[in-house]
């Protein structure tokens, strides 16, 4: 999904050979989710950015909640924090926002699906080994 809510319909059949799917990284976080907690996100960034705009949103709130994380859970982050399940305020919508260690790029995404043809799981290629 595009992030202005469109359908996004990819065809693996017109990729050519080394090409993938995928989501880009800039400054080196990424974050899963769906249509329903993408609106919801967008929706509280721009009210937070409009009630503090002479802030950063990662700076000034989103940081803190990565310090807490390594705080909470120091073994396998770095101590700026590399991980957080952050709940959008006023909903119930749980988003994983995390590092992707290697800063910014294109990683490919792979899905796995049910018999019934619903996606089951999902991996991130993050190393080409």
């Amino acid at each position: 999904m595009a992030l202005d809510g469109s359908e996004s319909k990819e065809d693996i059949a017109a990729l050519a050979e080394g090409e993938f799917f995928g989501f880009f990284v800039d400054a080196g976080l990424a974050a899963i989710l769906d249509t329903a907690s993408l609106k919801a996100y967008l929706d509280f960034e721009s009210e937070w950015c409009n009630n503090n705009p002479d802030k950063n949103i990662y700076d000034d709130f989103l940081g803190k909640l990565f310090a807490k994380s390594y705080s909470n859970a120091p073994t396998f982050q770095r101590s700026c924090g590399d991980y957080i399940d952050f709940i959008i305020p006023g909903t119930y919508y749980h988003i994983p926002i995390f590092s992707s260690r290697y800063g910014g790029g294109v990683y490919p995404v792979y899905f796995g699906y049910s018999k019934e043809n619903s996606i089951c799981s999902m991996s991130i290629l993050f190393i080409d080994v």
